[in-house]
Formats: C-alpha cells, sequence, structure tokens
C-alpha cells in the first residue's frame, strides 16, 4: 500500500506543478483602462480618495508650518457622502476650501484667517475671503473653511499671506 500511496501524492504533486507552470506562463491579466481621477464609477473608498487627492494642495511645511488645502466642491461633497454640505456652504454662490494647518512649533491662534486669505484669479485680482468658519482652534493644528464669491477663469490661486514669517503661500487649482 505504500507504494501506491507515494504515487498518488507524486501524480498529485505533479499536476499542481503543471497546473502552476501553466498559470505562470499566461503571464499578467489584461488590466481594465483606468478611469479619471474624479469619475464616480469606481468603488466609494477609492472614489473618495481620488477626489479629495485631485482637489487637494499641500505646501512644504516653511517656518515649520505644513499648509493643506482642499477644493471644496459639489463633487467633493457628493463623493464623500456629505451632499448637504452643498447647501450648508452656498457652493451655488462661494468657492469653497478647507484649510488645515499644523504645526509643533508656532502658535497658530493669532492668525485672523478671514484677514490674511485670498482668492487670486489669472489676470492677478486678488479677491478676500467672505468669511473663515474653524473647524478646529487648537494653536497648533488649526482647519477651517474659508469662502469667497465666485469668480471666472481659467485657473485660480488661494494666498495666504504671512503665516510663520513667510510673506505669502499660493495654492493653484488649473
Amino acid at each position: 500500500m505504500r507504494p501506491a500511496l507515494f504515487l498518488v501524492l507524486l501524480a498529485v504533486l505533479g499536476v499542481g506543478v503543471g497546473f502552476l507552470a501553466l498559470t505562470l506562463s499566461k503571464g499578467p491579466e489584461p488590466q481594465a483602462a483606468q478611469t479619471p481621477p474624479t469619475t464616480l464609477t469606481i468603488s466609494r473608498g477609492a472614489e473618495v480618495q481620488d477626489t479629495a487627492s485631485a482637489l487637494t494642495r499641500r505646501d512644504a511645511g516653511q517656518g515649520g508650518v505644513t499648509i493643506s488645502i482642499v477644493y471644496t466642491t459639489p463633487e467633493y461633497f457628493n463623493a464623500g457622502g456629505e451632499a448637504g454640505k452643498v447647501h450648508e456652504y452656498e457652493l451655488d454662490k462661494y468657492l469653497v476650501f478647507t484649510i488645515a494647518m499644523d504645526t509643533h512649533s508656532v502658535d497658530l491662534s493669532p492668525y485672523k484667517m478671514e484677514g490674511i486669505t485670498f482668492l487670486r484669479d489669472d489676470r492677478g485680482n486678488e479677491y478676500p475671503a467672505r468669511d473663515w468658519r474653524a473647524l478646529s482652534d487648537s494653536s497648533h493644528h488649526r482647519s477651517g473653511v474659508v469662502r469667497f464669491q465666485k469668480i471666472e477663469g481659467e485657473a485660480l490661486e488661494v494666498v495666504i499671506k504671512g503665516i510663520a514669517g513667510e510673506e505669502e503661500r499660493v495654492f493653484r487649482w488649473p
């Protein structure tokens, strides 16, 4: 019986090795065409990540303060399951950006964000912030939403002036 069992095991092993060799020789499966980052037909988790990534800008942390800004469009809120914020922030009237500042060496609380944050159009015109809505007023991890009147143009920039000794920080969206 032992020689018969050995032959059966050897046959099973041979079939397994043959199957593996056949599978590897076919090469990789063809990949599906990539969808643009803001397409809303991919899985929910990837959709939110791709939309946020396409709308987010971050600086290099000059002066010990890192700033990230998300251009919070209707697509951004819809992808994140927060469609109600489209109405709350009145995106039909305003351009809205969520700003997050992080540091471990600068007190961020004295900065009046509505007074130092501007929108710049592609012709160089600057527009003041309409308002700032704080989400967190921590002195080292501050965030909020800034709104501007809607403007026309091919590109726009959010400019923040005077944070941590930097004359201005510019975040651009084409």
